[in-house]
Parts: C-alpha cells; sequence; structure tokens
C-alpha cells in the first residue's frame, strides 16, 4: 500500500513535468528566434543556389558516349542524301555542339576542317541532333565539345561490298 502512494506520489510531477516539456517545444518561435535562423540560412551554408553555381557541366566522355550512341541518325542522313549518288564523296565532318545544364543542344553549328560539304547532308545533321539529349548535369554554364562524323567506309560507314 505504501509502494502504490509512494509511486503515485511521483508519477504525478513526473507526467507534468514531461507535459510541460511537450508545450515549450511545441511553442512557436518568437520574432528574435526567427531573424537569428534567418541570418544563419542567409550564411552561405550550401544552399541549393550554391548547388547549382557549383555542378559541373557535361563531362566530354559523358557528350562523346551519348554522341557515339547516336550517330547512326547521321548515318542515316548521310543514306538520305550524299549516300543516294551512284559515286557518293565521303570525309569527316566536324561539328561544335553547345549543350545546357538540362542536356539540350543549343547551338550546333559545322566547322573548319570538314572534308565532306554538301550543303543537304548539313541541313540533315543540323536538324537532327538539335533534338539530341545529353545527360542533365545541372549545371549554369553551357558546355561546348567539338565532334567529328567521320563518314567514309570502314569508319562509321560500312566498307565497300560489305552491304
Amino acid at each position: 500500500m505504501l509502494f502504490r502512494a509512494l509511486a503515485g506520489i511521483l508519477v504525478i510531477p513526473l507526467a507534468t513535468l514531461l507535459a510541460c516539456k511537450k508545450v515549450e517545444e511545441s511553442t512557436p518561435p518568437t520574432d528574435e528566434q526567427t531573424t537569428a535562423e534567418q541570418s544563419n540560412d542567409d550564411a552561405g551554408d550550401g544552399d541549393d543556389d550554391d548547388a547549382d553555381e557549383a555542378a559541373e557541366p557535361l563531362a566530354f566522355e559523358d557528350f562523346q558516349e551519348t554522341a557515339d550512341y547516336r550517330t547512326h541518325t547521321v548515318i542515316d542522313c548521310f543514306n538520305s542524301t550524299v549516300g543516294q549518288q551512284k559515286k557518293p564523296p565521303y570525309g569527316k565532318v566536324n561539328v561544335e555542339f553547345t549543350i545546357d545544364g538540362d542536356g539540350a543542344v543549343t547551338d550546333f553549328k559545322f566547322t573548319e576542317g570538314s572534308t565532306l560539304n554538301d550543303e543537304a547532308l548539313n541541313k540533315c545533321i543540323d536538324a537532327d541532333v538539335r533534338g539530341w539529349k545529353f545527360d542533365d548535369t545541372g549545371a549554369a554554364k553551357p558546355v561546348t565539345h567539338p565532334f567529328t562524323f567521320d563518314l567514309s567506309p570502314g569508319e562509321l560507314l560500312p566498307p565497300p561490298g560489305s552491304t
């Protein structure tokens, strides 16, 4: 009986103490507390804005992997344009891609050094590659990568007589 009485006496203050703590934690912050927390947030401790600026642009290896994977569409352009000629011209088409942080091609141009210059082929390639999608990096600045489509037998095109 004594034990029950002591337990009852101890339970009431303990329950009150726990209840007070919950009330204390659930009260809204004061204006001073809110201002202090906002100051800490503005201190540049890795906000999302900093993360966007720190994102790396598309690495050349990742760019090249996607470009290599999609070259079949450039081969289709070759086959539907100059490849239709009785003696088609062969050679290299040098280009430059500009890709933004979400992986979209924002600029595409033909560069010097191409040995295969055909207006219809270039028009087809230009229309095709502008729709290519590369890895999304989230980088704030676009990146430019050069690339060469080697439209020669034994390179991107099959060797003569193998088709």
